[in-house]
């Protein structure tokens, strides 16, 4: 048994191999390239002129200050702290931390949805909606970043019985 690093890691834990780790990063820079790719899917097909309307729509319905209506700047900027984030959460998922796992698997199960939300709007709609031609390659590289996750660091086999 390993020693308890946190309260993260109070299951015992397999030390993870090399090849684990390398693809689990290649599969989160994977994503971060395919959304990166998505958000220029999105501002070349004017997302915002779709996005605000219904942002207004949703926060009359609920009487909310939320989801926030978005410049160009401010979508643009914020797609692209996202990316830049990316990128910089990378060497850290060498070392295979809890934290970094659970952030990938949050980040994997998001863009899915992202994806799905593209197509399945598309269909309701009758139209191709932005973002809606890269969305097949999040719902392709999301999935394999979630199965990389799950094969780093899973519990320790029960010892064999005498």
């Amino acid at each position: 048994m390993y020693p308890v690093k946190s309260s993260y890691d109070l299951i015992p834990r397999q030390q993870s191999s090399r090849s684990e780790m390398s693809r689990l990063k290649t599969a989160w820079i994977s994503l971060a390239v395919v959304f990166a790719l998505h958000v220029a899917d999105e501002a070349s097909h004017d997302f915002l002129r779709f996005y605000n309307p219904n942002v207004r729509i949703i926060r009359q319905s609920l009487g909310i200050p939320f989801p926030p209506e978005l410049s160009y700047p401010q979508f643009i900027g914020g797609m692209m702290a996202l990316v830049i984030l990316c990128a910089f959460l990378t060497p850290l998922l060498d070392r295979g931390r809890r934290w970094t796992l659970i952030v990938a698997r949050i980040w994997a199960m998001v863009q899915i949805a992202n994806g799905l939300q593209h197509i399945v709007t598309s269909i309701a709609v009758g139209r191709m909606m932005p973002g809606v031609l890269t969305s097949p390659l999040l719902l392709l590289i999301a999935p394999w970043l979630l199965l990389e996750t799950l094969r780093v660091n899973r519990p320790a086999p029960a010892p064999a019985a005498d």
